[in-house]
């Protein structure tokens, strides 16, 4: 992306009152998502194999991670982030009656993120991750498919890391409100 694309996405559109977003931001969200991917792939192992403990703290791992990169995921359109931010706490207060159900949607969170990132900056896993986050959604609640569910949160997690090794290689995104 050149750097006057990168500039376009940093103003928002006309009629859009935009807040502060410093750099610092931008680094906690790049890191949130990073570990919410490691969470992913965490909790992928464990559904193949028998580690509660494991799968428990990627739970909650992905839990905590999903939700901090929700507070900080900058987008113009303020309702998007009102989106992101219930599906989060909705994904977070759902673990507590089923894990299926809780990280379904913690995905649906971390997919509508992929796709605005996606959408600014042209990454090509960003369109995939949706589709196959709601697959993997989708099977955590059938009986029987557990390791398709084990391996869809695989893939999603394996999804994100082209896209945020791209990302990271961006400068930080930083918006001034004069």
């Amino acid at each position: 992306m050149s750097p006057d694309e990168l500039v376009m996405h940093l103003k928002p559109p006309p009629g859009i009152q935009a807040r502060p977003y410093p750099p610092w931001r931008d680094q906690v969200y790049r890191v949130s998502l990073t570990v919410m991917a490691g969470a992913l792939l965490l909790r992928a192992a464990a559904s193949f194999g028998d580690v509660g403990l494991l799968g428990a703290g990627s739970v909650g791992l992905l839990a905590a991670a999903t939700l901090s990169a929700a507070y900080f995921f900058l987008v113009w359109i303020e309702r998007f982030r009102w989106l992101v931010l219930a599906l989060s706490v909705a994904g977070v207060a759902a673990l507590l009656v089923s894990a299926a159900l809780g990280v379904g949607l913690l995905l649906a969170a971390s997919s509508v993120m992929a796709a605005k990132e996606t959408h600014c900056f042209h990454f090509v896993t960003g369109r995939v991750i949706p589709w196959v986050s709601l697959a993997a959604a989708l099977a955590g609640f059938v009986p029987g498919l557990g390791d398709l569910y084990a391996a869809g949160l695989g893939v999603v997690g394996l999804l994100w890391v082209p896209l945020l090794w791209s990302r990271f290689r961006m400068r930080l995104l930083s918006v001034s409100v004069p």
